[in-house]
Formats: structure tokens, C-alpha cells, sequence
């Protein structure tokens, strides 16, 4: 630490660290950073107590963040300034649609860590589903995600008592030819992982295994098969995510076929109609952003990431999106007055006409 505190090097070889960890931290596989980072902040509050140590870990691992608030109106803005040594970010892969799954299985080598290959394009679950078995493989999901194909939109365990045939998979589902439960002394089920892959519904977007000390993390869905049903091993079981961001919008005259339509008139007349139709099943990127732009700004909002929604503009104004980073949209409504403002909590509005 002492080397960290002082160096003017960009980087510091961790080697001397390493060697005082407990062992849960150098068993030589990857760990949890944010469980690693609360066992080394705990720590140095012991050894350093007091403001000294405070300012010492400040110095080393903290930064200044920058809340900022700005009123869309008078576009008055307040920043509130935090000290902290901890900030969380959301990648954007969170809402990237989940193509394909692959299974894949090494030896257990005595003594020593695998050689995993993971599939070129795919992603490996950093989970062995053989944990704490011996006698058997080790056992990782990879997942791919490939903008141009259909997404996966269902997953689905089938299981068989050992020794038994597993039966076929349900229309339009494909299974995967690896055991899930394979190896070990005891004579656990055949648990095979089916996928199904559909164009117009709502993605998984992420793949995961627990175990039974685990809770499920917000937003997933548990399936309760245990993925070591009998094999003698730790119970284990797949979450998964399956968001439901809104992913493609359209303004449209009639309805569109895997497209919600807001019946709505966007136009201030009744002699011509355009209406809002928008879908969570697209494998885009999900839209993060909407705005209705005047026409000598439309080059700006380009400049700015936005795309086009359509050719056809409302009034003088085009519809604009972003796609990709930032809080995905999930649902849209058309008002207009006499009507009541829809109740949704954490709504924002856009004046599209004004009497």
C-alpha cells in the first residue's frame, strides 16, 4: 500500500498484495470486485483508524461526485458535490438482446485451474454448474449476442431421472446437446437447457447462475429446477433477465403487426390522423431518449446521437430518438385534453400541439 500511496508509475504490480490476502482471494479464479473492494476498505479502516486513515483511503481509491439537477424551464442548475470511494455504473450489454447459448465442458483437473475455451463471440457465465462436485466436469453457459440475429426469448429446463431419456423439446424450442448435470458419483437427473428464439417479444438480456446462499438479484426471474438435482453438489439455479425496454417506435396511420398501437390522434386536426405504435420485441438497442425537434435543429440532434423516427413530421416538429446508453424507455401514452394525464410514476410529457 505503501508503493500505491507513492509511486509517480501509472500501474503497480499487486504481487506483494496478493501474498497477504485471505484465501478466499487467491484461490487463482476470478472473484466478486465489489465483495474484494468492501473486504480491503473494512481492512484499512482497522489498520488506519481515525481521520488519518479516512483521508489516506480518500486520497488513494475516492473521487468527487457530481450530482447535477437542471429545470428544463428556466434551466436553472444545482450541483450537489459527494465525496466517495464507490461508484456504480450500468453497462449497456444490460439491455443487449441474449442470440445464442452454448454449453461447455472441461476435466477437473487435480490441483490445478481449467482451460476454458470460451467460443469466439460468446461471452462466458463465470459460474461452474458442477460446484462443489467431485468426479465431474466443470460445466460454464457463454452467451452471445449478435445484433443481427433473432433474439432469445424463452428459456426452458427439461428434465429426466437418470438412466432415462429426456423427452423432446416443445414446438419451436432447440435443445442443447450438453448435460447440465453431468459427472460425479451420484446419479443425478439429465437436465438439458431448451431456448426458444422469437422476433417479436421481449428479449433475455442476461443469464445467470446462483447458488442457494444467493438471493436473486433485482429484476430476474428464477427458474426452480436446481441444475444439480441428485449429483450430490450445491443447489444451483439459472436467473435470468427479461426486460421489457421499448425498443423500436413508429408513427403510423393504422396498426402495425407486433407493434402496440396508441389509438391517438397526434396531429391537432381531425382531417388528417398520425399515431404513436412502438414494440418491446425488437433486437435494436432500446431507446433511451425521445424528443420532438424544431426543424432548424433537426442537424443538432443529429450531431447529438438522435436518429429519425419517420419521414413524416408532427406539425412542423420531427420525431427524434436515441438508442443504446442511458435509462431505456419503457412505455409511452398519448393524452390530450380533456383527458387525464395517464398516472404513472417518474413520467415526463411533451407538448406535441397547443390549442
Amino acid at each position: 500500500l505503501a508503493a500505491l500511496a507513492l509511486t509517480q508509475r501509472s500501474s503497480v504490480a499487486s504481487h506483494a498484495l496478493q501474498q497477504v490476502l485471505p484465501r478466499r482471494f487467491r484461490t487463482g479464479r476470478q472473484q466478486d470486485i465489489a465483495e474484494f473492494r468492501t473486504f480491503l476498505m473494512e481492512s484499512l479502516s482497522l489498520a488506519f483508524p481515525g481521520r488519518g486513515g479516512q483521508a489516506m483511503m480518500e486520497e488513494l481509491f475516492g473521487c468527487d461526485l457530481v450530482t447535477s439537477q437542471e429545470c428544463r424551464q428556466c434551466g436553472h442548475r444545482r450541483n450537489t458535490h459527494e465525496t466517495t470511494t464507490q461508484v456504480n455504473l450500468s453497462f449497456p450489454t444490460k439491455f443487449t438482446a441474449i442470440t445464442d447459448v452454448r454449453v461447455v465442458a472441461v476435466d477437473r483437473p487435480m490441483g490445478k485451474m481449467p482451460q476454458v475455451q470460451t467460443p469466439a463471440g460468446y461471452t462466458r457465465v463465470n459460474f461452474d454448474l458442477n460446484k462443489d462436485r467431485t468426479d465431474s466436469p466443470y460445466i460454464f453457459l457463454c452467451v452471445k449476442r449478435d445484433p443481427a440475429a433473432d433474439p432469445i426469448t424463452e428459456l426452458r429446463l427439461m428434465t429426466a431421472d437418470h438412466g432415462k431419456q429426456v423427452k423432446e423439446p416443445p414446438t419451436d424450442f432447440v435443445r442443447l446437446p450438453q448435460d447440465l448435470n453431468e459427472g460425479g458419483k451420484n446419479k443425478g437427473d439429465h437436465i438439458f437447457l431448451c431456448i426458444r428464439r422469437e422476433k417479436h417479444r421481449s428479449p433475455i438480456t442476461d443469464i445467470r447462475a446462483i447458488d442457494a446462499n444467493s438471493p436473486v438479484p433485482d429484476g430476474y426471474r428464477k427458474d426452480a429446477t436446481n441444475l444439480n438435482k441428485h449429483g450430490g453438489g450445491a443447489t444451483i439455479h439459472l436467473v435470468y433477465q427479461q426486460d421489457y425496454p421499448i425498443r423500436d417506435i413508429k408513427l403510423v396511420q393504422e396498426g402495425v403487426p407486433g407493434y402496440e398501437f396508441i389509438d391517438r390522434n397526434l396531429l391537432p386536426t381531425d382531417t388528417q390522423r398520425l399515431q404513436l405504435a412502438f414494440t418491446h420485441g425488437s433486437p435494436r438497442p432500446p431507446i433511451t431518449d425521445l424528443e420532438l425537434v424544431p426543424p432548424g435543429d433537426v442537424d443538432a440532434a443529429l450531431a447529438r446521437g438522435l436518429v429519425h423516427v419517420s419521414t413524416d413530421s408532427i406539425g412542423d416538429h420531427r420525431l427524434m430518438v436515441r438508442r443504446g446508453e442511458g435509462c431505456p424507455i419503457t412505455k409511452l401514452d398519448v393524452f390530450r385534453a380533456t383527458h387525464v394525464m395517464p398516472k404513472y410514476e417518474g413520467y415526463e410529457w411533451i407538448d406535441v400541439a397547443r390549442p
